[in-house]
């Protein structure tokens, strides 16, 4: 059953896909309710996805496949013929059991695909800025409100993507596990070794190189932010009011707000493998990255953070402890002068001040202040904090070398 903070967000923050379901009946192969719900957007995707997930699962699931498209101009009325070839291999190659407005829930070899059309006409499109954020909201909306109707059981629902090949304990994994605000799968790109697959493991290396560095470091943000790879707790992002609309970033952004509710566990099961393959669907990212990586002309001069940026942000979050006792002005800036040089300015670029003093004026002290240091200091400004440093004081280096670098600094 739903509680206040699930029927708060369904009433006042969910999509209007979501107040269609009001008639849902659940098909007679699933009486008593899905067992799980997973979210996949699809943008100019084929139909291969769905035929491996139809291939894969027997569990007692339900496939929500949001097939959207940008609303690149409002004069343009022709979808995608790729988008428009998936929704009806998908309604054509299954029996339709319920429809309603942009829903169609569609029977195919004892599986339940419940299709979001998001795409056929320029009215009900995507807008641009929104992008792969609203996709994501508009599916998980539809999955908290069949979870509130008793018609998904789980509390945890799983979002992923079209390129991405689900291990056989994908489900598993998160019903082991006590209840996170979120779950976070681990996970490796594949595919034939061409320039497009090497670029993609390079990026690959590149963000969990900065997990690794975070983790070194301690701060309480050390994980993934992919958005195949998550599960997530339909109370806390009811809290949190859902996906952020934004066109890349949305799966960081709602993170980096759960994390501050909840523990974000990093599983340690089998790994979702994800296709490499060029991709312009975000602005940034993995496939930004990638055609980044495969323009320069010598691809392992790929910039990676200078490891010495964890060793000082390490130091940094370290001497939290002793912000959050500082009862004075003086006190504070005792706590500045005692930080490197390079951490000095970037208390000044981040203003800290502002921080201390909004403590002091509220009177918190110890374990409540040094909690709210870390909320202040989340994993935005952690981003923050190594991008400036990066500017300031430590140039990036060759991939390579900053690995190399990392693990020498780890292994003293």
């Amino acid at each position: 059953m739903a509680d206040k903070q699930v029927t708060k967000y369904l009433d006042k923050y969910c999509e209007a896909e979501a107040t269609l379901l009001k008639d849902f009946a659940l098909p007679s192969e699933f009486q008593n309710g899905f067992k799980h719900a997973v979210v996949i957007p699809a943008y100019n995707e084929t139909h291969e996805f769905v035929d491996r997930w139809l291939k894969q699962f027997n569990e007692h699931a339900l496939l929500i496949v949001v097939i959207n498209e940008p609303d690149l101009s409002q004069d343009h009325d022709h979808s995608s013929t790729i988008n428009k070839t998936l929704f009806d291999y998908l309604t054509t190659h299954g029996a339709i059991v319920w429809r309603k407005g942009k829903l169609v829930l569609v029977m195919r070899l004892g599986r339940a695909i419940l299709i979001v059309d998001r795409f056929s006409q320029a009215s009900n499109r995507i807008p641009r800025k929104q992008g792969v954020g609203l996709a994501r909201k508009i599916g998980l909306d539809i999955a908290v409100t069949l979870w509130a109707n008793d018609q998904i059981l789980s509390e945890v629902i799983h979002t992923t993507d079209a390129d991405a090949n689900l291990p056989e304990d994908y489900f598993l994994q998160t019903e082991q596990q006590p209840l996170c605000a979120a779950y976070v799968y681990r996970f490796s790109h594949r595919g034939p070794d061409n320039p497009t697959t090497r670029a993609t493991r390079l990026y690959e290396q590149s963000i969990q190189y900065y997990v690794d560095g975070l983790n070194f470091a301690g701060s309480p943000y050390a994980f993934h932010t992919i958005g195949s790879c998550l599960a997530i707790s339909v109370r806390h992002y009811c809290q949190v009011r859902g996906f952020p609309k934004k066109n890349g970033g949305e799966d960081f952004y709602l993170l980096n707000k759960l994390a501050k509710l909840a523990p974000i566990k990093s599983l340690s099961g089998s790994p979702i493998y994800i296709d490499s393959r060029l991709s312009n669907r975000a602005p940034f990212g993995t496939g930004p990255s990638v055609e980044k990586i495969l323009g320069l002309k010598e691809p392992n001069n790929f910039g990676c953070y200078d490891p010495v940026i964890f060793v000082e942000l390490q130091t940094l979050l370290r001497s939290f402890s002793e912000l959050a006792n500082a009862d004075s002005v003086n006190q504070f800036h005792l706590w500045r002068s005692a930080l490197s040089e390079a951490n000095q300015r970037m208390v000044d670029q981040l203003s800290f001040i502002d921080l201390w003093q909004h403590l002091n004026k509220q009177q918190h002290r110890g374990s409540h202040a040094l909690k709210h240091i870390h909320w202040w200091f989340d994993a935005f400004r952690t981003l923050k904090y190594v991008h400036e440093s990066q500017r300031h004081a430590y140039p990036p280096l060759p991939c390579q070398l900053a690995f190399e670098n990392f693990a020498t600094l780890t292994h003293r």
